[in-house]
């Protein structure tokens, strides 16, 4: 009996839509069109519905993966590679993780549409193009692709991968072997549809958005051909798309353009303005701009963290930590910190003194003494943290103990 292993790709950066979409967050794990699913989301539950997918992320991204797939209920197997070798070698990967008479049906983190359950299976590269309306995906098997690696990047390559495949348990992820990964060579898909014949898993096409012209002919649009999101008002505007995050974003007489405002960083472009937004990131990157890598809300695997505010010698933080979850056992060199609790009750240690605080409750912690904090309860735990000193940055950091490997 054929097997039909689900494997999902969680790549791209999105670059051109920034700054929605950044390294720390890239496009795949961004609701794009509504406060709904992101095409990971959709990807994965797409994938599910054959058995427990295979889902291929960089080490980066393993949280946000994780938490948009916990959300989701649905069982999946995380597998984290060190950095990107190129679609090819994902899926390269997933094949010698697979059994060799497995079939694998690969699906991009991007909206899939309507995907069928019991297709037939075959041979094939991972997408061909479209057929009117509909996407078609391929059913490739493991033995194939792992041919035509043989055929066409030699014996060393395929050696690499096999290594690579050989995975180590870490938490609730799987890693590859890192150093065998080095030794991988970039594949892309082209050299998999040239090795194999297609055999089609058609599919209605969901959403696939590469920049905001794309995002704008997806949107509603108003009379005037508008694409809004969030708190925006308009007048006297054609074309446009303004998404707001997190205030109200106004426009007036404009024409085509794209407005992008997020807590930190506002884009105002030609909607069709494409690769310009992409050399605008390199710009801000040799500035060592952290707009052009970061998100405000930054994800660990204890919970969450967003800057709140900032000014001379102080920085404010809204900590929230998962039920069960802790801190790094850690101590700062440059900065203090002040902690106020508004939400559940955290365990807080401070030098060799535990305590337990509650809502209203606050504490300090010296610079350079020991600290961790901790969430006892079966809530959420909501902590304001206002940092003071010289030197504010988040690789100030001595972790002493970390239940979660760092």
């Amino acid at each position: 009996m054929t097997v039909v292993r689900p494997v999902v790709l969680a790549g791209g950066n999105g670059i051109r839509l920034w700054p929605l979409s950044r390294a720390s967050l890239p496009k795949p794990f961004l609701p794009l069109l509504a406060e709904g699913r992101s095409p990971f989301e959709s990807a994965v539950a797409a994938a599910a519905a054959w058995g427990e997918p295979l889902v291929l992320c960089r080490d980066v991204h393993r949280f946000v993966a994780a938490e948009q797939i916990r959300g989701l209920g649905v069982p999946a197997r995380l597998v984290l590679e060190p950095e990107s070798r190129g679609d090819g070698a994902a899926i390269a990967l997933a094949a010698a993780i697979a059994d060799p008479d497995d079939v694998l049906l690969v699906l991009p983190s991007e909206d899939p549409g309507e995907l069928p359950v019991g297709a037939d299976a075959g041979g094939g590269p991972w997408r061909v193009g479209k057929d009117g309306e509909r996407v078609v995906y391929d059913l490739v098997s493991a033995r194939t692709v792992l041919g035509a690696v043989v055929a066409l990047a030699g014996s060393s390559a395929i050696d690499a991968i096999s290594r690579a495949a050989k995975l180590s348990p870490d938490l609730s992820f799987h890693r590859v072997h890192a150093q065998a990964w080095e030794d991988v060579p970039h594949l892309d898909l082209g050299i998999l549809r040239r090795a194999a014949s297609a055999v089609t898993v058609p599919a209605r096409a969901g959403a696939q958005i590469a920049d905001f012209g794309a995002l704008r002919e997806q949107g509603e649009t108003d009379a005037d051909g508008n694409v809004t999101f969030g708190d925006v008002a308009l007048i006297g505007s054609r074309g446009c798309l303004v998404r707001s995050g997190s205030r109200l974003v106004t426009v007036v007489d404009g024409t085509d353009l794209a407005v992008i405002e997020t807590a930190d960083a506002v884009l105002v472009a030609p909607v069709a303005a494409g690769d310009r937004v992409r050399d605008l990131v390199a710009l801000l990157e040799t500035q060592d701009r952290v707009e052009a890598q970061l998100t405000p809300r930054v994800l660990r695997p204890w919970g969450a963290f967003e800057a709140i505010g900032e000014g001379v010698r102080w920085r404010a933080k809204r900590i929230v930590v998962q039920p069960g979850q802790a801190l790094s056992l850690q101590r700062h060199e440059h900065r203090a910190e002040h902690w106020v609790v508004v939400r559940g009750t955290a365990r807080v240690r401070r030098g060799d003194e535990v305590v337990d605080i509650g809502v209203d409750a606050s504490t300090y912690i010296p610079r350079g003494t020991v600290h961790r904090l901790e969430n006892p309860g079966d809530e959420p735990l909501v902590v304001v943290e206002v940092q003071t000193g010289d030197r504010l940055v988040e690789d100030d950091i001595e972790r002493l103990e970390d239940r979660y490997g760092r």
